[in-house]
């Protein structure tokens, strides 16, 4: 059984297969009974030119059998045809207490409870880490204001070293555009969860 199915579903699958197995069989014996049927009749037809000719009472009896298989061939269309009217529609069963039991097995295997906490788990660690990304900003900056607020007591040198060593990582403290979630990607995808969960009740 395929893991996001549940039993119902593949027998239900099963059933319908053989139904249209079942049938393709009949449509394709009607083809064949038709095709005799055309066939008699056209002898059927020849038989009575030829016994309208020759009165011969063989060939009458010919033309009597064949009219006999005719009518044989038609009551066989007409029986193949109501077996196909019977199975146009299925009546495929199943037990109810059965069916709610893999429902309820198969949501409770899904794990959506789980998904939604890891889900919020990881947007919480998410932000936590741009907080801790913007206080580290916030650090550095102390560092460079607590030596700015200095500049009286330290030599143009150390000054000159300072702002030197904190401009070489100016790099670092830019964020990247990959940090962030594309908000026109996502602005909308809490309407498209909620249509999905309720297109299935709906």
């Amino acid at each position: 059984m395929e893991e996001n199915t549940i039993p119902f579903v593949v027998k239900l699958k099963e059933y319908i297969d053989q139904r249209n197995s079942r049938i393709s069989e009949k449509k394709a014996l009607i083809a064949d009974l038709r095709s005799q049927l055309q066939s008699k009749n056209a002898k059927i037809s020849e038989l009575e030119a030829e016994y309208k000719q020759t009165f011969d009472d063989a060939v009458f009896e010919k033309l009597v059998q064949y009219k006999k298989d005719v009518d044989s061939i038609q009551d066989s269309i007409n029986k193949v045809s109501e077996i196909i009217s019977l199975m146009g529609t299925g009546k495929f069963q199943y037990s109810l207490s059965d069916l709610q039991k893999e429902i309820d097995s198969y949501i409770e295997k899904v794990g959506l409870d789980d998904l939604k906490k890891s889900i919020v788990e990881v947007k919480e660690k998410y932000l936590n880490l741009l907080d801790d990304y913007e206080n580290k900003l916030c650090d550095i900056y102390a560092l460079r204001y607590s030596i700015n607020i200095m500049d009286d007591d330290v030599s143009k040198e150390i000054k000159d070293k300072v702002i030197n060593t904190l401009n070489k990582h100016s790099k670092e403290y830019h964020c990247t555009d990959d940090m962030f979630i594309n908000s026109h990607s996502y602005e909308d995808i809490q309407m498209r969860l909620n249509r999905s969960a309720n297109n299935i009740y709906l």
